[in-house]
This record gives structure tokens, sequence and C-alpha cells, in this order.
């Protein structure tokens, strides 16, 4: 089941990025100005940086350690950036205006629905029957962030839920 909707997510990104307009003439053709943070197109912006980007990136130095830096400011009400780092690791990182989210434990609990919904959609366990999560074995992750088992509730789901 997460298998088909990670296939799904994947082919509607790459469809709509082959069809990509520069972010300027998009707001162009709109005939919107820009008044950080509050954008005339999107409250939440998400991204994805695959490795192969991740790699043109990288600095192969000896014994130089990656140190992830960002610059202050929010550009939008909420970002939502995914970036691989290594084969079986994603960072997300989550940048928010603090005038827009006020209320620090609904950030929080939206971080905790992303990271279920990571957890769930990359998973590989199988349901076994002597299981304790409808169906599933247990994981640490599991039972740290909880899971989501229905595609369909996840793609339903508001971020005001």
């Amino acid at each position: 089941m997460p298998a088909s909707l990670l296939r799904e997510v994947q082919q509607s990104t790459q469809a709509a990025l082959a069809r990509g307009i520069p972010w300027h003439q998009l707001l162009g053709l709109a005939s919107y100005t820009p008044d950080y943070p509050d954008h005339p197109l999107f409250d939440v912006m998400v991204s994805f940086h695959e490795p192969d980007m991740v790699q043109q990136l990288r600095v192969d130095i000896p014994t130089l350690q990656p140190c992830f830096a960002w610059s202050s400011g929010a550009k939008f009400k909420v970002m939502c950036e995914f970036t691989v780092v290594a084969g079986d690791c994603v960072l997300l990182r989550v940048e928010y205006d603090d005038m827009c989210i006020q209320q620090e434990e609904d950030l929080r609990g939206f971080i905790r629905d992303v990271a279920a919904a990571m957890i769930t959609l990359t998973s590989i366990t199988h349901p076994s029957p002597g299981s304790d999560v409808q169906g599933t074995e247990s994981s640490p992750e599991l039972e740290r962030y909880g899971t989501f088992w229905d595609e369909r509730a996840l793609l339903g789901k508001r971020m005001s839920d």
C-alpha cells in the first residue's frame, strides 16, 4: 500500500516539474508582488532534494564534517524541506514564521504527523500474526511517532486536523 502511494507522489511530482515555470515568472504571470512572508500564492512550501543534487554540493576534503546551516527568517508561513543525506536517511527541516504560528505545540504536532507519514511510507514491514499494531510489527520509530495505516486518511488529512 505505501509503495503505491509513494509511486503516485513521485509520478505527480515529476509531471509537475516537467511543466515547471520559474518562480519569478509565475509571480509575474499572476500579477503578484511578494510581501514576504505573506506570500501571495502559498502558505506552505514543500521541497525535496534528491541524492544527485546533494552529491553535487558535496566537497571531498579529508576530515571535513558537514555542517547544515541556513539563513534566518521565514520565506513562507511554513516550509518543509526534505533532504536525502544518506541512502537510508532523510533530513526534514521545518521553517516557519513565528508571527503566523505562535503555538509551538501545534508545530510539534504537525512535525510528528509528517514524521509518522514518512515512516509509514518508507516502512517495509509486513503483516504478521503475532504483531501488536494493526497487523504490523512494532518498532521504536512507530512507538515514537505513531503511524498512518490508511493511505486515504493520509492523503485526505488537512493541516488543521
